[in-house]
């Protein structure tokens, strides 16, 4: 992910960007919603899918459980073939508001 510019701090685009032996993580630190559908998001998100790249999103469900977490390419693979930005970002909403009903296991305090 080193091509990534300063610009995707954390921080400063509200995702956590997470890589794994199955591809990239997107993990909101702020508004799901808000933060996954922004046009750098989604543009990342769709060049990652038409490049092939695994890429996953872990949505928080309710306070004090675990994230839920969602494959991207299978679900928005027809979307981005589309190439059209509204259609894009109304299935991410739909895949973020379905990963956000889940249940999830409570998260354990540990002594450490």
């Amino acid at each position: 992910m080193a091509q990534l510019d300063e610009e995707w701090r954390p921080d400063r685009v509200g995702i956590l960007l997470r890589s794994d032996e199955n591809g990239i993580i997107f993990q909101p630190i702020r508004e799901p919603k808000e933060v996954l559908t922004s046009e750098r998001a989604l543009e990342l998100i769709g060049g990652g899918i038409a490049q092939g790249i695994p890429l996953s999103m872990s949505i928080p469900t309710q306070k004090g459980f675990r994230s839920y977490s969602v494959s991207l390419n299978e679900p928005l693979d027809d979307v981005v073939r589309s190439r059209s930005l509204p259609l894009i970002r109304a299935k991410m909403i739909e895949l973020i508001k379905f990963s956000s009903a889940q249940s999830t296991t409570p998260i354990t305090p540990t002594d450490g």
